[in-house]
Order: structure tokens, then sequence, then C-alpha cells
């Protein structure tokens, strides 16, 4: 007996369809239906089909006697198959098979099953691929690239350091693409878990140590994730490690080979890999470039020897490495260059001193600069070879020349023999076995004594023996490097020098040697390199050898006339030093070089000035007078001349002369000098009278030449050529007020005036004797006014008497030094005159009515007799322009 099943109809149907259960089961009925089914769908495709069968959908139902008819569906089905399936094809015109597969939700169902079905193969072909270890294996070699941007030891004991890492992780394509596709299925979280990796150098089957690898997380959006983390190093083997560290620190490439399990993971997938990767690192190629940037010795240190502190620059070229040192202690060694056949071994090295450097650091590819402080070891006397080495190296700083001295890591720091730091073992017997060369400087001169040389020099001409002595300061300086601040107390010099026109002078014209040796001073500038040896030398007899005059006549030319004066020297000088190394006498120490000084340019520029003139005393046929003299001096060198005597030239004509009891003139400075002068009035010329009268009327005509070809010049033999060369020409000042005639005043009925003087000079008195002076106003002559002072029988009362200038002196306080300066205050005593008679002219009425009442300029040339205490100048030519003279109608 069939068995039936019922199936929906269809939503918004209630009928069913009854099928027998075991031709449901019946494969060619179901291959049919699956064919009529594809052909349903091809025929969905057709509008006209498409349309057919919406008008159906929307049909009310047939009959449903019909529809429920099991028999005759059932005999149909029997007897005609055929007749069946195209029934059933039609299913939709009559609503049967439509109800069972041909809604949209059901479409939807079959393609969204379709769909997960296809997707789950394809995760399970991935998965598949993926968790094979061969090929997990195989892309992690081949697809996977590791570089290092960083690896430097951060800190560390014995055992255990702490490293910091920096790199990328770099997928190839391949790897990169299936990275992407397995991404899609288990997301972003892929990377690698917590490992543990061995690290070998690249051809030691040794592991020096093993790194613990932190998680990692690919980058989602990129083929190279960068890594940058602190992690743990163990130490496997100490002997690899200073190898390896040799190796960094001496050569430009070393390579790590990192082996080990490395856990990759998939989101919540994982697989295991075995890495063996080589990483390859730039080292520090030597470490060649590096220096003292500062290194001083304060003084003697507790446990012996010399102080130590400075600065070390080293750069580390290296991009990738870098090394935390920390406090280390360092040895610094002189090289034994004893050895014939070049070739150095550590012990042949001498151990001068002993340093610690602080928060040394090696970091990569910058200058690294860290303190170090420690002491030099003392000498000792049973180490012949060393004491050499040092004398050696001391010779070679104090002649300037750099030496070259190793450094290498120290057993034992500064503070104790033996007394090792907390540096790591590993670490304090890989730099112990590594040097580091480093120049020492010296100073920046040739020889020991850097400098041998007369500063200050002072040329004085023997009174006596005409012979020149000099006197100065002997210099001989070192300079220190920075580096070195321990003192140097030379005690004693004494030079012998020889002086040369020129570099290639095979003679010297002159000799310079001191009667005894020098007894020396050192003194160190705080703060400075400089070490200054300075003696005096006083008046040492300046020898000028046989027939070397005029060598010597260039020498003192150069000097006095020329811009620069060069001197080259050569000689010998005997040295006494203590110094903390101890106590070194020097004998016979050769120095060569040159003594370039300023010359004095003629003493032309800017030329002398006379800036005061005082008259003193007058006699019969002679004016004498003090002056100030200023000669500027710009060479560095001090020359006395002595007593030297100059000709006073007035327009070619020598009116007097002046005397300078001691021409001294200090280098580069202005010397002011006191000097003695008289004008000589001759009964044949009156050339010196018609220069006091253009003086007193301060004409620019009054330029007067101090010339050295006076008779009596010099007493100095070698000297006197040299003085007849002098030449000056000179300006006497201007006086601070018109002289002589200050002011003036015209009576217009009385045809008098009244004249106001003054004497311009200090300390002399100056007596009116006659006047005849003329007014004249633009070119036009007003009047003349006659007077005879001395003349009483004409009503005057006699010489109008000028007393010379007063002067208060103060003392003024000087805030800069809190010295007092004298300061004074200097006027004129001005003195009226009697009224004055005046023949006027008729032509000069107009201007004189017009300023009636007011003021007028003038100008007034005179005539005048005066007389300076013994001396008379008759007819002296005094003229005033510009003379604002007052103009009054009365008497």
């Amino acid at each position: 007996m069939s068995t039936m099943k019922s199936i929906p109809s269809g939503e918004g149907s209630s009928s069913q369809l009854k099928i027998p259960a075991n031709e449901q089961e019946t494969a060619p009925l179901l291959g049919n239906q699956q064919s009529n089914n594809d052909s349903l769908r091809r025929k969905e495709k057709s509008p006209a089909r498409s349309s057919q069968e919406n008008i159906n959908y929307g049909a009310t139902p047939m009959d449903g006697n019909y529809n429920n008819n099991p028999t005759s569906q059932n005999l149909d089905s029997q007897q005609h198959p055929h007749t069946i399936n195209n029934s059933r094809s039609n299913s939709n015109v009559y609503g049967e098979d439509h109800l069972i597969e041909t809604t949209p939700q059901c479409r939807r169902s079959l393609c969204i099953i379709f769909i997960i079905l296809m997707s789950l193969s394809g995760v399970a072909t991935v998965l598949l691929v993926i968790l094979t270890p061969e090929f997990a294996q195989r892309s992690f070699e081949e697809g996977v690239e590791f570089n290092f941007k960083q690896a430097s030891i951060v800190n560390g004991t014995e055992h255990d350091l702490q490293m910091h890492v920096a790199g990328e992780i770099a997928l190839k394509d391949d790897a990169y693409s299936l990275t992407r596709k397995a991404r899609w299925i288990f997301g972003n979280n892929m990377g690698v878990r917590e490992s543990i990796l061995e690290v070998y150098q690249a051809d030691s089957a040794i592991a020096m140590g093993m790194i613990d690898l932190p998680p990692l997380t690919l980058a989602p959006d990129s083929s190279v994730t960068p890594f940058d983390f602190v992690t743990h190093f163990t130490v496997n083997d100490d002997e690899e490690l200073i190898r390896f560290a040799q190796n960094a620190v001496s050569e430009k490439m070393v390579s790590w080979r990192l082996k080990g399990p490395l856990a990759l993971k998939f989101g919540w997938f994982g697989a295991d890999v075995n890495l063996e990767k080589q990483v390859y690192l730039e080292g520090m190629d030597g470490l060649k470039q590096a220096d003292l940037q500062s290194v001083s010795f304060p003084g003697t240190h507790p446990l012996g020897g010399i102080s130590l502190q400075g600065e070390v620059g080293i750069y580390n070229p290296s991009k990738m490495l870098s090394l935390r040192l920390g406090n280390i202690d360092f040895g610094i060694f002189l090289p034994n260059n004893n050895n014939n056949n070049n070739e150095r071994t550590n012990r042949e090295d001498k151990m001068i001193a002993v340093v610690q450097a602080n928060d040394a650091n090696l970091f990569g590819h910058q200058l690294n600069v860290f303190s170090i402080h420690g002491r030099s070891l003392p000498m000792d006397d049973n180490d012949p070879e060393r004491r050499l080495l040092m004398e050696e190296f001391l010779s070679a700083y104090l002649h300037g020349n750099t030496s070259t001295v190793y450094v290498r890591g120290s057993p034992f720091g500064p503070d104790g023999h033996h007394q090792a730091t907390g540096t790591p073992e590993w670490l304090r017997k890989a730099l112990e076995s590594m040097t580091i060369q480093i120049p020492f400087p010296g100073t920046k001169q040739s020889d020991m004594i850097q400098s041998l040389e007369l500063t200050h020099i002072a040329i004085d001409f023997s009174p006596i023996t005409g012979n020149p002595v000099i006197s100065g300061d002997i210099d001989a300086v070192l300079k220190k490097p920075d580096e070195m601040q321990f003192s140097i107390n030379v005690t004693e010099i004494d030079p012998k020098v020889f002086l040369y026109l020129e570099a290639n002078s095979s003679q010297p014209f002159g000799r310079l040697t001191s009667n005894k040796p020098c007894p020396a001073v050192t003194t160190e500038k705080e703060g400075s390199s400089l070490v200054d040896v300075s003696s005096k030398l006083h008046r040492a007899p300046f020898e000028v050898l046989p027939g070397k005059d005029k060598e010597f006549q260039k020498f003192l030319n150069s000097i006095f006339n020329g811009r620069r004066a060069t001197v080259y020297i050569k000689g010998t000088a005997d040295a006494t030093v203590d110094s903390a190394f101890g106590h070194l006498t020097v004998h016979d120490l050769e120095f060569n070089g040159e003594i370039e000084t300023k010359g004095m340019e003629g003493m032309q520029n800017p030329p002398p000035q006379v800036t005061s003139i005082s008259l003193t005393r007058g006699y019969p046929d002679s004016l004498h007078m003090k002056n100030e003299l200023v000669i500027d001096n710009p060479s560095d060198v001090h020359v006395n001349l002595g007593l030297v005597r100059f000709l006073l030239v007035y327009k070619d004509e020598p009116i007097g002369e002046v005397t300078v009891p001691e021409l001294k003139l200090n280098p580069e400075t202005k010397n002011k000098m006191k000097i003695s002068g008289r004008l000589i009035k001759k009964k044949d010329s009156s050339r010196m009278v018609d220069f006091i009268g253009n003086y007193i009327s301060g004409e620019n005509d009054t330029q007067l030449t101090i010339s050295g070809k006076h008779p009596d010049a010099t007493s100095s033999p070698l000297l006197k050529w040299l003085v007849q060369q002098m030449e000056f020409i000179v300006t006497p000042p201007r006086f601070d007020e018109e002289p002589l005639l200050a002011a003036m005043q015209m009576n217009v009925l009385s045809s008098t005036t009244v004249l106001w003087l003054r004497n311009p000079f200090e300390d002399i008195e100056i007596t009116m004797m006659k006047m005849n002076a003329t007014a004249v106003y633009e070119s036009q002559e007003i009047g003349t006014a006659l007077a005879d002072f001395s003349n009483e029988g004409e009503g005057w009362t006699g010489p109008v008497i000028l007393p010379p200038i007063t002067c208060e002196y103060e003392r003024n306080q000087n805030n800069d030094n809190n010295e007092e300066d004298p300061q004074h205050n200097c006027s004129a005593i001005v003195v009226e005159t009697q009224k004055i008679p005046v023949k006027s002219k008729k032509l000069g009425w107009g201007p004189i009515r017009k300023a009636l009442g007011g003021e007028i300029e003038l100008s007034v040339h005179s005539l005048v007799s005066i007389k300076v205490d013994e001396l008379v100048l008759d007819n002296l030519l005094y003229e005033r322009d510009n003379l604002t003279a007052k103009i009054r109608k009365g008497f």
C-alpha cells in the first residue's frame, strides 16, 4: 500500500496533493523532475512566459475536484510517464509544482545555501594549504625578510642583557597576497606569537645567546611591518659574545644568524616554523674618528700621578649598532716605536694613565661625547723604557707635535689597583682586547719652546758710549692644549739671540746677550691654555757686529719710517723647568723665528701735534716758551732717543729751536711730552715777528716745521743720521677765544672808539705800547684810530697792561677708577681802553648812520707794538675779521 505525503500547495491555498511515497523516491521520476525544473527556469527567463505565469498566479484556483483526484493522477503516472512529466511541466498552469520549488523565497534560500557551500569549500582549501607545515615553512623561508635597523645593548649584567631592537618584517609579493587572503578569512590578527630564538655569529656553530621575541602583529595594509621593542638577551657563551663585540667594533659589516622555532598566528589558528635567517648589521669600522675634545690635569692625585679630567668624542659610523657602556675603565698607552720589525703586541705598549668613562655610549651614526676622569701613573725608576717613552711624549707635546696614544679597556680603575667597576666581564674583556687610536695634540709651535722673543722692546741709546742697550721682557710662550692644565714652571732662562735682516741671511748684523741668566716667572692664566714664561732683560748690551753698520741703520729705518719692521732671530737658550712630571733642565734649545713689529710710519700718521703754547720769558732777542708736543707711536716698540734738538722753521726760514729733554716714544699710544723752545728775533729778518702776528690773528698760514737738521741734534753717533731725517709739520693750537681784540664801540658824536683787549697767553703779561688800527666795512674804510699809550703828553694814562689768563684748579672724582683728576677752568681778563680818537672817512658814514644805536660787523687791520718782558715786538701785524662793533650816538 502506497504511503502518501502531504505537500503544501502554496501560500493562500489550503489544498494538498497526495503523492505515493514509493513514487517520490523513484530515481527516473526525480531526474525528470529536475529536468523539468531546469526547463521551467529557462522558460521563466522568457518575457512571454513570465507574463503568462503572472496571469496564472493572479487567477482563481481551478476546481478542487480535479486537483484532488488521486486516482486519475496515479493512473496517468503509471501508464504514461511522459504524460506525467508533461503535466508537471505545465504545473504552473494548474498550480501544482509551483507550490514545491518556484516561489521567490525558495529560490533565494537555494542560492544562499549554494554560496555557503562554496565558501566553506574555499575556506577548507585555504586552511588545508595554510596549515600544512611544509607549505608554511616554505612560504616563511622564501617570502619573509627580517631587516634590522638598530640593535643596541641598553643595560645588562653578566648573563642577562636588555636589548633595544628595531627594524622591519618585509613580505614579498606572493607571501603578501596569501596573507591578504588569509586575513579575509581570519581577520587582521595575523603575526608572530612570543618566541625564543638563538643568536649565532654567521661563521659559528655555537650560540652566543638567546633573544626573546615578543608578539608581533603584521600591518593590515602594508607588506612592511616595522617593529621596535626592548627585550631580553640571555648570554650563552661569553667567548662568542666577546668575539662578536670585537668584530662589531672593528669591521664594516657583521651578521647574526637567528635560529629556532617561530610560532605563527592566523587569527584563532596557529602554526610553527623553524626559523633560520641571516641578518646583516653595519659595523663600527674601527671607530676611526676619535679625538680628545678637552683634557685637564688639575693637580696631583692622592694615589699618585696627576689627576686627569676631560671629554672624549668618538664617532660611531654604524647606523645599526649601538652600545651603552655605562661607567667603564680605560687605559691610555704609549706605543713603543723601538720595535724594528714594526710588529706590535700589547706588552710593548706602556700604560701611562687610567681613566674611567662616565655614562659612555656608542650610539650609532653620531658623535658620542662622554666625560672621563682618572690619573696618570707615576714613573717607575725600574722601567727605563717607559720613562724614555714618557720623555719622548712630553718632548713631542712641548714641541707642538701630535702624538698617537692607544686606548684599551683596563682591568682596574683610577681609584685603586685592580678595583674593577660593575662592567660585565665579557664586555670588559672585549674592550681590553680592542685598541682605539686617539691623537693627542701638542702645542701649535714647532719646538719645545714655542717662541723665545723680546717683547716690550725698549731701545735706549746710552748717553755715555752712544751704543744702544736693550731692555725688555723675554717671553717664552708655551701654548698648552686645553687638555693639559698642570703647572709648568720655568725658573730660569738664558738666551743668546742673533738678529738677521732677512730670513735667508747668512750672517747676523747684531747680537744680544744677557750678562747673566735671567730669573724667570711662569704665569698660567686661568681659563687659558697659554703659559707665559717671562723674564726681565735689563739694559743688555746690543752689539752691532763689525762691518754691519748699514744693516743696523736699515733695521732702525724700518722701525721709524716703515709700516712694519721684521727681524729674524736665531739662537739658543738654556732653561730649567719644574713640573709635576719632575725636574727638567734643558740645555741649548735651538729656536728660530721672527720678531715682527709695527713701524712708526715716520711718526706722520697722524703727524705730531703741538697742543699748547705757553710763553715763559721774553728776552731782548728771544721769546722763550714751553709747549706740549704729542707724537703718536703706532709701533709696538718703545724707543728712547735721549735728548734731541730740533729746528723751528717758518716759511723755509729757521725762527727758533725746541729741545726734547728725553724723546721717549711709548708703543701704540699718543705720547705727550713737555718741550722747551725759543723764538729767536733776528735783526735782519722779521720772520719771527710775522709768525707771532699771524698766529695771534688766527691766520691759517702758521704751520711750523720741526726739523732734525739741528747741528747738535743728538750725542749718539749711531742715531744722528736717523734724527737728521726727521721732519714734522705742526700747526700751533688755536685760541679758545679771539685773542687781543675782544670788542669795540664807536661813539659818533665824539668820533671816538673804545676797545676791550685781552691777553691770550697764560703765565705771562703783555703790555700794549702803540696801536694803529683801521676799521673796514665790506672793503669800505670806516675810520682809523691812532694811539701811543706810553705818551702821557697826549693825554694817555700809560701803556695798557694785559694780565695773563687766570685758571682755577679743582679735583674732580673719576668714577671709573676712583682717582682724582686735576681739572681747570681758565678765563681771560678783559681790559677796557680809554676813548681813542677816530679819523672817519666820509664814505664810511653811510653804514655808520644805518647802524646807529645798533651793531655792525667790521674788519680791523692794525699794526701794534707790544712788549713781553724784555722783548719788544714793533710793527706786529694784527688783523681781526667779523668783529661786532656797537654804534652809539653819544659822546
